[in-house]
């Protein structure tokens, strides 16, 4: 194919064409030459991030490994170089002559060319006004740093896996890394999933430096020390935990481009409690976005090279900017909802691109961009509302790729080392995954030897995968302590119950606590609660008595592990109620939901990973799913769990793994009492003997402590009792 340089020349309202093509593949060849294309010296970079640079005849083809750099010009010509068409305008030349340096440095940016090849760029520019529902594909636009590429429409062709989260392609940066925005765990994801978690933009709206991603001081009276960005938001803080529990580990992986949030005045002095639209309302609201960040100090980077450098770290938020070119389209006030563009997730989210800071219903409020439910890009007035936070970050541009970007081959990293050590692959590789059809009977046990099987199922998050009957390879290490893997759940951490020193333990050395009642209280129906309120069905503001122990345990035994436990991972304590029966604090008697799964029905148990009332998933408060109400990711066995791992109503059950010779409690409610001689709360706990056991919550029993490993450890060993998993500090 013929390649083309075309320097456009502006000198005098004219324009001259000039035209250097190559006869061959890899050969360039000047035509037309004169004294205007004789200015032009061509330098190239010698070896990769060499400053030395060594001069040429020619210049490099599109084809020979090269991107446009710089340009020096002895006099006040302007050169734009475009890498993808490979053109080259020169404007403000004085005496019509070009006197320029043109710097070519070697391409390194594999991810770049690797997804560039695939596809084909258009080179037009779309039509802003209109949303747009189709594909519509890859789009060439320029941004602070140089040639940026990004996808618009009902695109398919943009998925990317990293850090076991799925993502979308925003677009690929001017230095070649890739710009993600977060997904979920499936492809599919999508409304609260499509959201990693929920946040407040800021608790304070009444000044106009709340409206910062970062902010400086309320009540100043200038711009800059209102906008310095000294304090952070709280949707920073939000998403600062979560790359911290997440995307830690990953570091190497990620680069700092920066992420913008333009605080440059439309109208107004952005200061204090006055009046002021931003930039970005103007802009949008004529359908003009740009990929530019106006302010330095408005481009949030952890290095001061290319922003601000006031960031910990290298994560942000979508522009609204970003969401038009995407496809999305605001007018004023309202917008146009589309539900058919990658965007679109049926959720609201936020953006990081302020409004304005004016008057809602007589108050002033800071006034930020935002998605809504049908994909609208609106502001939302109240900057204090807690909407969905999609965290996005940028993949280096040096990392090597596979995959074509598809739902079912998304482009990954090439990188051995990146997924083979992590506990979820390591467990699941050579495993034989299975299914199981429900329902199960009150009979049903597991006491086949399964070692070499693992079985897969839903939970909240999306696919599990548990073990069931007698494996011998779920064994793990830990802080000390041995465990046995209960599940891999849903969002890619690892389920786990203490076995206690040793894998020889039994009794009530597999248990932290074996005479520990789960309430002293036992005459109202709310104590069956892992938390609970008086009064309340669902309510979650006191602590249980084995609550208590296990976060005095945890505390005392497990914290200085903390970077290794999964703090997005609940413990369902289900206390919805079974079918034909409604909740009452000592009114009559009445059974919980688990009791109509797993035993009311003799040939219809129907175990299930899923929690169903979201106040009874306890959760810490950086999970995106629960009741957030945890202080410590510690919590106890389901009876469903201990069903499908083979324990029974009706049966007992020595051969499973879940076995170990003594009584112990679960965390699932079984009903409330009320008898003539008195009432009492009952819980789901597990005999001796194996079977399932209906204990009042103030008899005694077995702690046996569940956590869950974080979803990006890395473990060695084989899960045998004598190689266990073993996590790798």
């Amino acid at each position: 194919m013929k390649k083309t340089l075309i320097i456009f020349i502006l000198l005098f309202s004219c324009i001259i064409l000039f035209v250097i093509s190559n006869q061959k593949e890899n050969e360039v060849i000047i035509s037309n030459i004169n004294n205007n294309i004789q200015g032009l010296v061509f330098y190239l970079q010698s070896e990769e991030e060499s400053e030395e640079y060594i001069s040429v005849d020619t210049i490099p083809s599109k084809d020979e490994g090269y991107v446009f750099s710089k340009a020096v010009c002895n006099d006040n010509s302007e050169v734009l170089f475009n890498n993808y068409t490979w053109s080259l305008e020169v404007s403000n030349m004085e005496n019509g002559k070009i006197r320029c340096k043109l710097y070519f440095d070697i391409d390194d940016a594999i991810a770049r060319r690797y997804i560039l090849s695939q596809n084909t760029v258009n080179e037009e520019i779309p039509n802003f006004n209109t949303i747009a529902t189709t594909n519509e594909g890859i789009f060439i636009s320029e941004d602070d740093i140089g040639t940026t590429y990004y996808w618009r429409g009902d695109v398919d062709d943009n998925y990317f896996y990293f850090a076991g989260y799925y993502w979308r392609i925003i677009r690929i940066n001017g230095d070649g890394s890739i710009r993600l925005i977060y997904q979920g765990i499936g492809t599919d994801s999508t409304g609260d999933n499509a959201n990693a978690t929920t946040a407040p933009w800021h608790s304070l709206t009444n000044d106009n430096a709340y409206i910062g991603y970062m902010y400086g001081n309320a009540n100043s009276s200038t711009y800059e020390d209102t906008h310095v960005n000294i304090n952070n938001s709280d949707i920073k803080v939000s998403l600062d935990e979560w790359y911290n529990s997440n995307l830690e580990s990953y570091s190497e992986y990620l680069a700092d481009v920066g992420f913008c949030g333009d605080r440059s005045l439309s109208s107004g002095t952005g200061i204090g409690s006055t009046t002021t639209y931003y930039n970005a309302s103007n802009r949008l609201s004529n359908n003009n976005p740009t990929f530019k960040c106006m302010n330095q100090n408005d481009l949030y980077t952890v290095d001061n090279e290319l922003g601000n450098g006031a960031l910990t770290y290298p994560i942000g938020l979508i522009t609204a900017d970003e969401v038009v070119f995407a496809g999305g389209v605001t007018t004023g006030e309202g917008g146009k909802a589309n539900e058919n563009y990658y965007l679109y997730t049926g959720s609201n989210y936020r953006t990081m691109t302020p409004y304005a800071f004016a008057s809602y219903n007589g108050s002033m409020y800071t006034q930020l961009f935002g998605i809504d439910s049908t994909g609208v890009i609106r502001r939302f007035w109240s900057s204090s509302g807690t909407q969905g936070v999609r965290p996005v970050i940028n993949i280096k541009k040096s990392v090597e790729l596979e995959g074509t970007g598809t739902a079912k081959d998304p482009y990954r990293i090439i990188d051995t080392d990146l997924e083979d050590l992590l506990a979820k692959n390591l467990i699941l590789a050579n495993k034989e995954i299975k299914t199981r059809s429900l329902p199960f009977t009150t009979s049903t046990t597991v006491t086949d030897t399964t070692t070499g099987v693992i079985y897969k199922a839903q939970d909240d998050w999306g696919d599990t995968y548990y073990f069931a009957g007698n494996p011998t390879d779920n064994w793990v290490k830990f802080a000390g302590y041995y465990w046995r893997i209960i599940r891999i759940n849903g969002d890619g951490s690892i389920r786990l119950i203490y076995n206690g020193t040793s894998t020889a333990t039994t009794g009530s050395s597999t248990m932290i606590n074996s005479l520990q009642a789960f309430n002293s209280n036992y005459n109202r129906s709310e104590y069956v609660g892992y938390m609970y309120t008086s009064g309340q069905q669902h309510g979650n503001t006191t602590d249980s008595p084995i609550k208590d122990v296990l976060d005095s345990w945890y505390s005392s035994n497990l914290a200085s592990y903390a970077d290794k436990i999964s703090t997005e991972a609940g413990f369902c304590g289900d206390r919805e109620m079974a079918s034909g029966y409604s909740w009452s604090s000592t009114g009559s008697t009445h059974y919980y939901a688990g009791y109509g799964r797993l035993a009311q029905n003799s040939n219809g148990v129907n175990p299930t990973f899923k929690c169903s009332n979201s106040n009874d998933l306890y959760t810490t408060s950086t999970s995106s799913k629960g009741n957030k109400k945890l202080s410590n990711p510690i919590g106890l066995i389901t009876v469903d769990e201990v069903v499908m791992a083979g324990g029974a109503w009706n049966s007992g059950n020595s051969s499973y793994y879940l076995y170990n010779n003594a009584a112990y409690w679960t965390m699932s409610p079984f009903y409330f009492n009320v008898g003539s001689g008195g009432s009492w709360a009952i819980m789901f706990g597990v005999r001796s003997t194996g079977y399932l056991d209906a204990p009042d919550v103030s008899n005694v029993g077995g702690v046996r402590p569940v956590i869950n490993l974080a979803r990006d450890v890395e473990i060695t060993g084989s899960g045998t009792s004598s190689a266990p998993y073993v996590v790798v500090a």
